[in-house]
C-alpha cells in the first residue's frame, strides 16, 4: 500500500482509495503510476515508462500518454494546476504528491528516510497538540522555512499522526504559484474538495447547511448548479469567516478537524485572514490548522503571514515555529538510517557544508553520490570507493545545478551582494563587500548579511563573547563550492567592476597608508 496526499494506493488490487471511495485502475494504469511513484520527485520520461511497464515489447508511446490521462480522472487531478501528476517538457512526468508511510527505496540506491525538520521541537508541538484532546479552542500553527527544508514532509508526518486518533478529520490543500491575483481562499477550498472527497455524504450536506457561500465555490459538489454571472458580486469576508467557523463548529462534536494547508507563500490574503480569525476565535471548533511557508518570498501572502507569525508567537493556544538548517549529527543520522553501514557516514560533514543542512539538497546531493559510483553496494554493504577528502575534491556535476537551484531562489539584490562577497574572497566582510558594489555606506550590506547568514547561506565567524555586529564582522562561505559557482555564473562585466573597485579601494588604502 502507497500513501499520498490522503490518498492510498493499492498496488496487488490495482485500486486507489479516495475516502470511502474505491476506483479501480486498468492493470497498464496501475502499472504506470508505480513506475511515478518509485521515482517520486523526479522527471521519468516516456521512454523509462515503457521499458518499465512494457519490458520487452514495442508499443507506441502515445499509450503512455492515454495512461496518464486515466490517472489524472481518477484522481481528479487538473494537468493545469497538478497536485500528483505534473507533465514535463520533453514528453516526461514527474509524481508530485508527498508520500507518507512506506518510502521507496532499493538496492541500487539504499532504502530512503522521511527528514521532517532539524528541530524535533517542532514535530513535538504538533504532536502534543494532537495528544491534547480535552482542549475544544482551535489552534492554529505556522511553520517557515526555506524552500526544500521539509516543510511538506512535515505536513504528511502531521497527517499520518493525526490520522492515527480514529476520531480525527483531516484534509489537505496547498497553493501553487500563479501569475496575477490569486482566487480567495483556494487552499482552503482544496482542503473542503479534499474533505468532501473523504465523506461525500457527509460534507456537502453540512456545507449546505453552515456555509451555503463556500458550497457556491464548490459547484461540483452542488446538484443542478446553476453557473455564475459574470460580474457577479463577491460575499463580505466577514460573512466567508462566519460561515466557515459554523461549519468547524458542525464538525465539533463528531471528533477533532486537521486542517494542513501548504505553501502558503503562493495563497491570498483572504486565506490569511480566516487563519488569523480562527487563531483569535475562543469556542468549541476542536480544530487544529497547520500553514507552511516560505517568509522570503516576494508576495503580499508571505508578508502578511510574517505578520501573522508574529502575532502567533505571543499567543498561549497558537504557535509559530521555524524549520532550521540540519547539523552535521542529523546528517550522520540520515546516511546511516539510508545505507544502515557507518563508513558511509563519513561524509556527513561534507554533504551538510556543500548542501548548507537544507534537507531536499541533502537529500538529493547523497542521490548524485551514488549515480556517480562513490558511494556503493559491496559485499558487505554499503560503502565509500574513496576517502571522503577525495571525494570532496571530485563531485559530480549535476550537484553544481542542485545549488544553482537554490541559489536561483535568492532575489536580485542578495545574488549580487552574494557575487560582490566571492569576489573578495572565502572570507568577506560588509566593508570589504560594500567596496566590490561600490556602495559607500556598509550598513545595508551588513544587514542583508545578516539576514543571509540566518538563512544559512553565509557562516558568521564571531569572535569569543561578541554580541553586537559591526562592518568589520568576517563572514565566509560555508563551503568553496559555494563561491567559485557564484564566481563561475557571474556576469563577466560585473566581476570586472568588483575586480577594479577592490583594486582602487586597496591602492588607495596604500597611498594614504
Amino acid at each position: 500500500m502507497k500513501y499520498f496526499a490522503g490518498q492510498r494506493f493499492d498496488e496487488d488490487r490495482h485500486t486507489l482509495l479516495l475516502g470511502t471511495k474505491e476506483v479501480r485502475l486498468t492493470r497498464k494504469a496501475a502499472a504506470v503510476l508505480e513506475c511515478l511513484i518509485a521515482r517520486a520527485g523526479r522527471t521519468v520520461t516516456r521512454e523509462e515508462i515503457l521499458s518499465t511497464v512494457w519490458s520487452g515489447t514495442h508499443v507506441h508511446a502515445d499509450n503512455v500518454k492515454v495512461l496518464v490521462h486515466e490517472l489524472r480522472s481518477a484522481l481528479d487531478d487538473d494537468p493545469r494546476d497538478p497536485h500528483f501528476i505534473r507533465s514535463e517538457p520533453g514528453g516526461g512526468y514527474t509524481f508530485v504528491a508527498p508520500l507518507r508511510g512506506e518510502l521507496l527505496g532499493g538496492a541500487a540506491t539504499g532504502s530512503t528516510v522521511p527528514v521532517i525538520s532539524a528541530d524535533p521541537q517542532v514535530v513535538f508541538n504538533l504532536a502534543f497538540a494532537l495528544a491534547d484532546s480535552r482542549s475544544s479552542d482551535p489552534r492554529v500553527f505556522l511553520v517557515d522555512g526555506e524552500r526544500g527544508m521539509g516543510k511538506s514532509a512535515l505536513c504528511v508526518e502531521f497527517m499520518q499522526r493525526a490520522r492515527q486518533l480514529g476520531s480525527a478529520r483531516v484534509c489537505y490543500g496547498q497553493a501553487a504559484a500563479h501569475a496575477g491575483a490569486s482566487e480567495p481562499y483556494l487552499p482552503v477550498l482544496d482542503a473542503l474538495h479534499h474533505l468532501a472527497r473523504q465523506l461525500p455524504t457527509v460534507v456537502p450536506a453540512l456545507l449546505a447547511q453552515h456555509a451555503p457561500t463556500w458550497l457556491a465555490r464548490m459547484p461540483s459538489w452542488v446538484i443542478d448548479a446553476a453557473p455564475q454571472k459574470n460580474g457577479a458580486r463577491q460575499p463580505e469576508l466577514s460573512r466567508m469567516i462566519g460561515e466557515f467557523v459554523q461549519l468547524l463548529e458542525s464538525f465539533g462534536p463528531v471528533g477533532t478537524t486537521v486542517i494542513v494547508l501548504d505553501d502558503l507563500q503562493w495563497a491570498d490574503l483572504e486565506t490569511v485572514e480566516l487563519l488569523r480569525a480562527i487563531a483569535q476565535r475562543h469556542g468549541s471548533l476542536r480544530t487544529i490548522v497547520l500553514g507552511t511557508y516560505t517568509p522570503f518570498a516576494t508576495t503580499l501572502p508571505a508578508a502578511a503571514l510574517r505578520t501573522l507569525t508574529g502575532e502567533l508567537r505571543a499567543s498561549s493556544r497558537s504557535a509559530a515555529m521555524s524549520l532550521t538548517p540540519l547539523s552535521d549529527d542529523h546528517v550522520r543520522r540520515y546516511l546511516i538510517s539510508r545505507f544502515s553501514t557507518p563508513p558511509v557516514a563519513a561524509l556527513a560533514p561534507m554533504i551538510r557544508r556543500v548542501s548548507s543542512g537544507n534537507p531536499l539538497l541533502m537529500v538529493s546531493m547523497t542521490d548524485a553520490l551514488v549515480a556517480a559510483g562513490l558511494i556503493v553496494l559491496g559485499s558487505d554493504g554499503w560503502c565509500l570507493r574513496h576517502s571522503a577528502r577525495t571525494i570532496e575534491r571530485s563531485l559530480p556535476a549535476n550537484i553544481v545545478e542542485t545549488l544553482l537551484w537554490r541559489l536561483d531562489q535568492l532575489d536580485a539584490e542578495d545574488r549580487v551582494l552574494l557575487e560582490c562577497a566571492a569576489a573578495v574572497g572565502l572570507d568577506f566582510c560588509a566593508l570589504d563587500v560594500a567596496k566590490a558594489a561600490g556602495v559607500e555606506s556598509p550598513a545595508s550590506i551588513l544587514r542583508r548579511m545578516e539576514i543571509l547568514c540566518d538563512r544559512g547561506f553565509i557562516a558568521r565567524r564571531t569572535r569569543k563573547g561578541q554580541r553586537r555586529t559591526s562592518p568589520g564582522d568576517v563572514y565566509r562561505f560555508i563551503h568553496p563550492l559555494h563561491a567559485q559557482i557564484l564566481t563561475a555564473h557571474a556576469p563577466v562585466f560585473d566581476q570586472l567592476r568588483a575586480s577594479e573597485r577592490l583594486a582602487s579601494a586597496s591602492a588607495e588604502g596604500r597611498r594614504f597608508g
